[in-house]
């Protein structure tokens, strides 16, 4: 099974307690909420400063950053192949060491990234946090984003980030195309809900290609479960991480993590599996 702390001992997505530093830098973020609330013109500041990043679609993620990490269970080991979108998830994971390759087929995803990334090297943890803040309750993920802030706002962990930040790499690529990114030996792989998106389902082609470059015991995360994947890519479910934290009220993804594993032993489960199913 795969190891879930992190060299100081603390749990993959676990809540860092609140320090001092942290109280300020949360204090601050209210104060700004409160702001885009009830002034105009501060609003639309920071709209057209957005707005510099055209076609743009994810600002922050909608996905519970605690679940990514700890499905993940990111290792200074680990070389992990993960969709960009908001780079979250990229920063998330980068905290404990682990070299990420982000890739988005978004430009304007990568800029916002690596913008993001050049906030954290110069240490303005305010800005990172709340660049791409706009309203509130932005798209219905109120409370996702909400418990996201309180798991990224945590100084030991931003500062972590920072000194990490330069293992991240973003690239401007498709990740079912491996000639649009570096070749590596990949870890782990954080597909999101890449395999769905926009109502684009990949068939079992796009999937098997993709988890060949995993090795044996290698993981991959996605936000909805796989159905395009058969016995010849050899994956098993390491565990569905429905059970991991409390869910929330705008909880709306189904995470599950796969394990890579020796195709005979796949095809064996997966087999066991059908027979099950059909004797239902």
């Amino acid at each position: 099974m795969t190891k879930r702390t992190d060299a100081l001992g603390v749990r993959h997505g676990a809540m860092l307690p609140i320090d001092n530093e942290t109280r300020r830098l949360l204090r601050r973020m209210e104060d700004r909420w409160k702001r885009l609330d009830h002034d105009q013109n501060y609003c639309s500041r920071v709209f057209r400063r957005i707005g510099r990043y055209e076609d743009i679609s994810f600002l922050s993620t909608n996905e519970t950053i605690a679940h990514i990490v700890g499905g993940i269970a990111p290792t200074p080991q680990d070389t992990i192949l993960a969709v960009c979108g908001s780079g979250d998830q990229a920063f998330a994971l980068a905290e404990h060491g682990a070299r990420i390759v982000a890739v988005d087929n978004n430009p304007a995803q990568i800029q916002y990234g690596k913008d993001r990334a050049d906030l954290l090297r110069k240490a303005k943890y305010f800005e990172f946090l709340t660049m791409g803040t706009t309203i509130r309750n932005d798209n219905g993920w109120a409370i996702t984003r909400r418990k996201n802030r309180d798991y990224l706002a945590r100084m030991p962990r931003l500062r972590a980030m920072r000194e990490n930040v330069e293992n991240i790499e973003f690239h401007i690529g498709d990740i079912f195309d491996g000639k649009t990114y570096p070749a590596a030996e990949y870890t782990k792989i954080y597909l999101s809900n890449a395999h769905t998106y926009g109502g684009n389902s990949r068939g079992h082609r796009d999937i098997h290609t993709l988890v060949e470059a995993l090795p044996r015991d290698g993981l991959l995360y996605v936000a909805s479960p796989l159905y395009a994947f058969r016995a010849c890519c050899g994956l098993e479910t390491e565990r569905s991480m429905m059970g991991t934290g409390r869910r929330t009220a705008d909880d709306y993804w189904n995470p599950v993590v796969y394990r890579k594993v020796p195709k005979r032993r796949a095809s064996s489960r997966n087999k066991a599996q059908d027979n099950k199913k059909q004797s239902l």
